[in-house]
């Protein structure tokens, strides 16, 4: 598990336990950057190279020496997020401010290509705050901006989009979450400051809602100001299983909320048994196990199930047999 702080130290983390996902720190590095680490990715193939994300600049880190093997920089742009092609691994792709999405190629180690998202709105401050490799189509990208909009892009042909939509119940909240389902088929944004969900069904090249309506949550406790939410926003990443979403609550203190993915039903709010004043920023998980990571401001927590004693008991006596040694 790689991890990035707001100082923009990078972690890494070994599970050490799948059953109850305990952790294990095996390194911690900083890269001189003065910036917040806006993501960690993994290479898609292997475990060899992470790429980190910042304000700045995009960073690659080779895992064998912990050492950085190449940074490229985006200087006056403003970086919010990057998305590595699983498809074609020497491609990143980088939403930047302002309305443009920079490509990097590993292997020349050129940042050339780029595309300018249009702003729908009007408005001058436009920003490119999240971008998806589809996983069925490597040479199609999704991309989300401040104002609400989801726009998908075939690189082939990048001078117009193949197509920008946005949902009514979001319009002019910027997509703070752009992410894919397990069966690759749909996907999942978030808008706004109180992180609106939908559903987006990609056929054909073209991204259809699927309207499903999931009920907006909002915290049980106080809440701080608009200004203190807003200066992490863009932070937010929601964790999405088979049949689930886990999507961190806005302002609620480290609390998650559990909705049916297929259904949109709310069922239910993860409450940390400790109090922390500090809102949960990311959730994430392993695929093989019910486990779940939540980061927040100096505080990493994680989320197992916990078997009740007596079906403990029921699967002891299950795998207990009555025959003895002597028989």
């Amino acid at each position: 598990l790689v991890i990035g702080d707001a100082e923009g130290s990078m972690i890494i983390e070994e599970v050490i336990e799948e059953t109850s996902g305990y952790l294990n720190q095996i390194a911690k590095r900083s890269y001189n950057s003065n910036a917040s680490l806006l993501r960690c990715q993994w290479y898609p193939w292997d475990s060899g190279i992470i790429a980190l994300t910042y304000h700045d600049k995009l960073k690659l880190i080779d895992t064998n020496n912990l050492a950085m093997v190449e940074s490229f920089a985006f200087s006056p742009s403003k970086l919010f997020w990057s998305d590595w092609n699983a498809g074609r691994p020497n491609l990143i792709a980088v939403g930047t401010s302002p309305s443009t999405i920079r490509f990097v190629d590993v292997r020349s180690g050129d940042a050339l290509q780029s595309i300018t998202v249009p702003c729908l709105t009007g408005h001058k401050a436009h920003s490119v705050t999240r971008v998806l490799w589809t996983p069925l189509d490597d040479e199609c990208i999704i991309v989300g901006d401040s104002a609400g909009y989801i726009h998908v892009f075939d690189i082939r042909a990048p001078r117009k989009s193949v197509q920008s939509v946005n949902s009514e119940k979001s319009l002019c909240e910027a997509v703070v979450c752009l992410t894919a389902t397990k069966d690759k088929m749909n996907f999942i944004t978030c808008h706004g400051l109180n992180y609106r969900l939908n559903m987006w069904t990609l056929k054909n090249g073209k991204l259809i809602n699927a309207n499903i309506h999931y009920p907006c949550l909002y915290s049980r406790f106080k809440t701080t100001s608009k200004s203190a939410v807003g200066s992490a926003f863009l932070k937010c990443q929601t964790y999405v299983t088979d049949d689930y979403i886990f999507n961190p609550t806005p302002d609620g203190c480290g609390e998650i909320g559990i909705y049916n993915l297929h259904t949109g039903d709310h069922l239910g709010i993860l409450t940390p048994s400790t109090y922390n004043p500090f809102n949960t920023y990311c959730v994430n998980g392993l695929n093989s196990r019910m486990i779940l990571y939540s980061g927040s401001r100096r505080c990493l927590r994680t989320w197992s199930v916990k078997m009740r004693s007596d079906h403990e008991e029921n699967l002891k006596k299950f795998y207990e047999d009555n025959w003895s040694d002597s028989d």
